[in-house]
């Protein structure tokens, strides 16, 4: 029994009995063989054609909306095609592969 102004002796004040640690076990070691270079079909691929489908369905969708009110507005029938074809272009394809890649990520992880 270990007394209160000694914690670590026993009551004949003999050292206490030495306490074993167990050791952690070796770390694995590290992988040495060469990246595979085979075509990826995980979920980097996945996440690639959620890109490309969100890309194509985000300038359709610009289009239809923004030539559609262009041409509400009273302007021509080319201006109106103009301005959708412009912003389809440029707006479709960032915000549409965005948003097919965040819903893609989304479902896979399980956010």
């Amino acid at each position: 029994m270990k007394t209160m102004a000694h914690p670590g002796l026993h009551e004949d004040h003999a050292v206490a009995p030495a306490v074993t640690v167990a050791r952690p076990a070796p770390a694995p070691a590290p992988d040495t063989s060469p990246p595979s270079t085979a075509p990826s079909t995980s979920d980097d691929a996945g996440l690639a054609r959620a890109f490309v489908r969100g890309s194509v369905v985000g300038s359709v969708a610009v289009f239809v909306l923004l030539g559609g009110l262009t041409l509400a507005a009273g302007m021509g029938a080319a201006a109106a095609l103009g301005v959708g074809a412009f912003t389809a272009f440029w707006g479709g394809p960032g915000f549409g592969g965005m948003m097919g890649a965040v819903l893609h990520y989304s479902r896979t992880e399980g956010m």
